[in-house]
């Protein structure tokens, strides 16, 4: 059987390890020989990662055609994802006031995962991940998010993101802080 059967039975979920479609077709146009295609498509299939790592991974497999897949798989699921807050918002962690962050996207962040905060002031330890509409936000999920009220969060998310929709999904991210730079960078 040639290698595209082989990448379209991961695809179509005849195999253990399944990869999306999106991530076939970047294999085969950035990955130009077929038996690394291959084994590239099964250790994304077989590690589960998420269509971020993915994506990172066939980049870097393409740049480093003769690094092992295995090594490159390693090196980019290890390197933290970074969130990015506003000001007020590290301002706010710095303080030890906030335990939540609402995101409207958080791929490649899972609960557990350890994830550096932008500029790299704090790393937080991801405690849960929960989907909502901004219309289901409580008085509560304002408070963790940085001592908001609801209204006070609505003006801040306003001025953020430049309109309220109340039926955007977003994922609101709990976690703790587990070190916080002193005077700069976390180490």
């Amino acid at each position: 059987m040639g290698v595209l059967k082989e990448i379209q039975k991961l695809v179509s979920k005849q195999a253990e390890g399944v990869i999306t479609s999106d991530n076939a077709l970047s294999i085969g146009r950035r990955i130009k020989d077929p038996e690394r295609q291959l084994a590239l498509a099964k250790a994304i299939g077989q590690e589960g990662v998420s269509q971020a790592n993915a994506r990172n991974i066939v980049k870097e497999a393409a740049r480093y055609p003769g690094e092992a897949i295995p090594k490159i798989i390693k090196r980019v699921v290890e390197t933290a994802p970074e969130v990015r807050l506003t000001p007020e918002h590290a301002e706010i962690v710095r303080m030890e006031g906030q335990s939540q962050v609402c995101l409207t996207r958080v791929d490649p962040i899972i609960p557990g995962a350890r994830v550096d905060l932008y500029a790299k002031f704090a790393e937080i330890k991801v405690a849960s991940i929960e989907k909502k509409a901004l219309r289901d936000l409580t008085e509560k999920h304002a408070e963790a998010e940085g001592g908001y009220s609801l209204n006070e969060f609505k003006t801040f998310w306003k001025q953020s993101h430049t309109v309220w929709n109340p039926r955007l999904k977003v994922f609101l991210v709990n976690f703790q802080v587990d070190k916080l730079a002193k005077g700069g960078k976390v180490k």
